[in-house]
Protein backbone atom coordinates (compact mmCIF):
# COMPACT_ATOMS: atom_id res chain seq x y z
CA UNK A 1 0.00 0.00 0.00
CA UNK A 2 1.22 2.96 -1.03
CA UNK A 3 1.45 6.82 0.80
CA UNK A 4 -1.48 7.86 -1.73
CA UNK A 5 -3.38 4.53 -1.16
CA UNK A 6 -3.39 5.48 2.36
CA UNK A 7 -4.26 9.39 2.24
CA UNK A 8 -6.83 8.43 -0.07
CA UNK A 9 -8.92 5.61 1.96
CA UNK A 10 -8.00 8.62 4.87
CA UNK A 11 -9.95 11.37 3.10
CA UNK A 12 -12.72 8.60 1.91
CA UNK A 13 -13.41 7.83 6.20
CA UNK A 14 -13.61 11.46 6.37
CA UNK A 15 -15.64 12.43 3.81
CA UNK A 16 -18.21 9.56 4.95
CA UNK A 17 -17.39 11.10 8.67
CA UNK A 18 -18.61 14.28 7.56
CA UNK A 19 -21.33 13.10 5.43
CA UNK A 20 -22.96 11.52 8.13
CA UNK A 21 -22.27 14.19 10.75
CA UNK A 22 -23.48 16.70 8.67
CA UNK A 23 -20.46 19.16 8.30
CA UNK A 24 -19.48 19.90 5.03
CA UNK A 25 -17.64 23.56 5.24
CA UNK A 26 -14.55 23.26 2.90
CA UNK A 27 -12.62 24.48 6.04
CA UNK A 28 -13.95 21.47 8.33
CA UNK A 29 -13.44 19.15 5.53
CA UNK A 30 -9.68 20.25 4.62
CA UNK A 31 -9.03 19.79 8.74
CA UNK A 32 -10.95 16.48 8.97
CA UNK A 33 -9.01 14.86 6.11
CA UNK A 34 -5.98 16.28 7.16
CA UNK A 35 -6.13 14.84 10.87
CA UNK A 36 -7.32 11.53 9.43
CA UNK A 37 -4.74 11.06 6.61
CA UNK A 38 -2.02 11.62 9.73
CA UNK A 39 -3.51 8.67 11.92
CA UNK A 40 -3.72 6.86 8.69
CA UNK A 41 -0.40 7.21 8.18
CA UNK A 42 1.11 6.83 11.35
CA UNK A 43 -1.10 3.59 11.79
CA UNK A 44 0.61 2.30 8.69
CA UNK A 45 4.09 3.63 9.66
CA UNK A 46 3.78 1.50 13.25
CA UNK A 47 2.43 -1.47 11.29
CA UNK A 48 5.60 -1.51 9.09
CA UNK A 49 7.97 -1.00 11.93
CA UNK A 50 6.44 -4.28 13.59
CA UNK A 51 6.60 -6.13 10.57
CA UNK A 52 10.23 -5.21 10.33
CA UNK A 53 11.12 -5.80 13.84
CA UNK A 54 9.65 -9.91 13.26
CA UNK A 55 12.39 -9.76 10.52
CA UNK A 56 15.25 -8.20 12.70
CA UNK A 57 14.23 -11.18 15.48
CA UNK A 58 14.20 -13.56 12.30
CA UNK A 59 18.12 -11.97 11.44
CA UNK A 60 19.18 -12.23 14.85
CA UNK A 61 18.34 -16.27 15.44
CA UNK A 62 19.87 -16.75 11.81
CA UNK A 63 23.05 -14.88 12.77
CA UNK A 64 23.27 -17.28 16.24
CA UNK A 65 22.90 -20.15 14.08
CA UNK A 66 25.27 -18.72 11.68
CA UNK A 67 22.79 -19.27 8.48
CA UNK A 68 24.21 -16.06 6.66
CA UNK A 69 21.80 -16.66 3.63
CA UNK A 70 18.91 -16.53 5.35
CA UNK A 71 20.69 -13.60 7.66
CA UNK A 72 20.77 -11.57 4.15
CA UNK A 73 17.44 -12.46 3.12
CA UNK A 74 15.20 -11.31 6.28
CA UNK A 75 17.79 -8.17 6.33
CA UNK A 76 16.99 -7.33 2.85
CA UNK A 77 13.13 -8.01 3.99
CA UNK A 78 13.60 -5.64 7.13
CA UNK A 79 14.94 -2.90 4.75
CA UNK A 80 12.59 -3.22 2.14
CA UNK A 81 9.43 -3.11 4.88
CA UNK A 82 10.97 0.05 6.36
CA UNK A 83 11.35 1.75 2.47
CA UNK A 84 8.20 1.11 1.93
CA UNK A 85 7.39 4.52 4.62
CA UNK A 86 10.05 6.67 1.90
CA UNK A 87 8.26 6.25 -0.48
Amino acid sequence: MTRDDIIRMAWMSADYWANHYDRKSKADMELLRKHVAKKFLEIAASEREECAKVCDEQADEHAQLQEFYELAAVETLADAIRERGEA
